[in-house]
């Protein structure tokens, strides 16, 4: 596994997620983060299946780093009123946003297809 002090997130997504954060709960939604190498969520009451309370600090887009706590799984309700597992999620309290990672779901075999509304996240060994 990497190091955790080496994770980083897009400054073009945060700048992304300031625009459209009006327009969405994002206390609630998840932004897709093509810089972020792992989950991350402020919500504690998410979590489920704790793999364990170790400690990490995360640099985020701005330069600051922020302390993670439990790492688990989290269900993410779908728009389609189904649930997508993430698995590895990292609680992070700082963090304003929940973020999801671009490399972690393809290193799960999904694949991600973009159009100017929507990203859909295809299992490929499902479909």
């Amino acid at each position: 596994m990497k190091s955790d002090k080496h994770l980083t997130a897009s400054t073009n997504f945060a700048a992304s997620c300031l625009l459209t954060q009006k327009a969405t709960d994002g206390d609630k939604d998840w932004f897709l983060d093509s810089g972020a190498t792992t989950h991350l969520t402020h919500h504690d009451d998410w979590m489920e299946e704790y793999n364990g309370r170790t400690t990490h600090t995360v640099s985020i887009a701005n330069g600051t780093n922020i302390t993670t706590k439990e790492c688990g799984v989290v269900k993410i309700p779908l728009a389609t009123e189904k649930t997508m597992v993430a698995h590895d999620v990292r609680h992070a309290p700082e963090l304003a946003l929940n973020l999801l990672s671009v490399s972690r779901k393809a290193a799960q075999r999904k694949t991600l297809i973009f159009d100017e509304n929507s990203c859909r996240i295809v299992d490929l060994a499902i479909e």
